[in-house]
């Protein structure tokens, strides 16, 4: 055996090495610790669902949508001042989880030259829809998305300094609203989450309850028994609004208007951060007309900045109501 049969096997070692060092510099891009493969043609993005994302931020057509997961829960806050208030509200994990689906199994035709002309001709100079993931390793994946071509099923997306012809994503990130990512259940978390609980009627106080520790009082510092409070709190944050109502027609934005001229009840809570949320209840309103038809003999809450409607049924009113004798 002479010297060059010796070294085959090394020499073999070293090719295979060399090409699998060309197909990964020619089909990875790396954001982080985490790779995102484009060696899986189709869906070059489906390690997404890998990813542990603890901040999302969406820049929509005018809107702004932020989402922040912190304590086990998604939270949402929204319009240009989203960074600087104080009480989000729970997002629905679901709908989040769907999201990042979406993006994961977005599929790509082809890549295409990125300079400033072919951003332009496809719309990624001004995207319609940017999306920013940030994970727990605070890496940032951002995807813009562009032009949508409905003739040959065809969008088109800047992701990591690539541009990408992509098949159409689904209609509904076109429509996003508010209450796509909000909770139907408008107070933030669980009852374990909540530290004060306050209702009035008429501007009079009805009764307050605040927590030190595992000790429940009322607005007279009498203790309240802890099964008693929690039950009560935790009836409340299992309820579920039947709609939400982010900009609602005319006749309807009345309607709600209308029955806050009558406004019932104010709540306000403070959560486990010191945030403060403040609510108003009013109804029952007689009719409100809803995708699935009209709701009948319902109530409305809302923030008290006016921001969101929660259309609540008389169960979740009640459950809301019916235990202040116990507080007193």
């Amino acid at each position: 055996m002479n010297k060059w049969t010796s070294a085959l096997p090394t020499l073999l070692l070293l090719a295979i090495i060399l090409i699998l060092g060309f197909y990964t510099e020619l089909y990875y891009h790396v954001s982080g610790n985490k790779t995102i493969s484009m060696g899986k043609v189709n869906q070059p993005f489906h390690l997404l669902t890998d990813f542990e994302f603890h901040k999302i931020e969406i820049e929509h057509k005018n809107d702004y949508f932020l989402l922040s997961f912190e304590d086990g829960v998604w939270s949402y806050r929204s319009g240009e001042k989203a960074l600087e208030q104080t009480a989000p509200l729970e997002a629905r994990s679901d709908f989040i989880k769907k999201l990042i689906q979406t993006f994961a199994t977005i599929k790509v035709n082809r890549e295409l030259h990125n300079d400033s002309a072919t951003k332009s001709n496809y719309l990624l100079d001004n995207p319609w829809l940017k999306v920013k993931l940030e994970t727990t390793e605070e890496e940032n994946l951002t995807l813009s998305f562009g032009l949508n071509n409905p003739i040959s099923n065809t969008s088109y997306l800047l992701f990591h300094h690539s541009i990408y012809e992509i098949n159409s994503i689904p209609s509904y990130l076109s429509q996003l609203t508010q209450s796509d990512f909000l909770s139907r259940n408008p107070f933030h978390g669980t009852w374990d989450g909540i530290k004060r609980w306050q209702l009035k009627k008429a501007n009079q106080l009805l009764f307050s309850l605040q927590r030190e520790n595992s000790q429940w009082t009322n607005h007279n510092d009498r203790p309240i028994e802890s099964q008693i409070t929690e039950q009560y709190l935790s009836q409340i944050t299992k309820q579920q609004a039947l709609i939400i109502i982010d900009e609602p027609e005319p006749s309807v934005a009345q309607t709600i208007q209308n029955s806050f001229e009558r406004t019932l009840y104010e709540i306000e809570l403070q959560d486990q951060k010191e945030r403060i949320h403040q609510f108003q209840l009013t109804g029952p309103v007689s009719q409100i007309p809803s995708a699935q038809g009209n709701l009948n003999q319902v109530y409305v809450l809302r923030r008290k900045d006016k921001q969101f409607q929660w259309i609540i049924s008389k169960d979740f009113f009640s459950a809301l109501t019916s235990e202040q004798k116990n507080f007193k």
